[in-house]
């Protein structure tokens, strides 16, 4: 699943409007300062926490901009969710909101995401045709959950 070339990413945080365009990886190797602008990106807005981010959720969604450019896209993705600490997911709990108590968010493997003029369910077909872990498709808010763990997917 890692690349060995370029891998760039153009993402903006829902929440707090912070934008980053930036390449991770250049020429196989990687960028170490770009990926903690990247974790900072995906921190807990609530709380401010930023943990290490699990680089393979950078990789996936870089994969999926790839392609979704290569179809005249702007690849231009909108971060919903990423790292969420527990406090975070008890209270989007207590407001009904389906947040599982052994989110993949909460181990620093996830992300809900919107990609820039692109259906939410053809972003999850090409998600799972590039098998880049766990892929859940939530029509009700039109986002897609990508994680870096096992193949699988589900409807939300």
């Amino acid at each position: 699943m890692f690349p060995r070339g370029d891998s760039y990413l153009d993402i903006t945080n829902a929440h707090t409007g912070e934008r980053r365009a930036l390449r991770f990886m250049k020429d196989g190797r990687t960028d170490r300062r770009a990926l903690r602008r990247l974790d900072w990106l995906f921190r807990d807005w609530r709380d401010g926490e930023t943990p290490d981010i699990d680089h393979r959720i950078y990789w996936s969604l870089a994969a999926l901009s790839d392609v979704v450019r290569q179809q005249g896209h702007s690849g231009q993705i909108i971060l919903l969710s990423g790292f969420r600490t527990p406090e975070t997911t008890r209270f989007l709990q207590s407001r009904g909101i389906g947040a599982s108590s052994n989110s993949y968010h909460m181990k620093r493997r996830a992300a809900d995401v919107l990609f820039e003029g692109i259906p939410m369910t053809d972003v999850a077909n090409i998600a799972e045709w590039l098998q880049v872990g766990g892929v859940g498709r939530y029509h009700g808010s039109n986002f897609t959950h990508i994680d870096s763990g096992p193949i699988r997917t589900w409807r939300g």
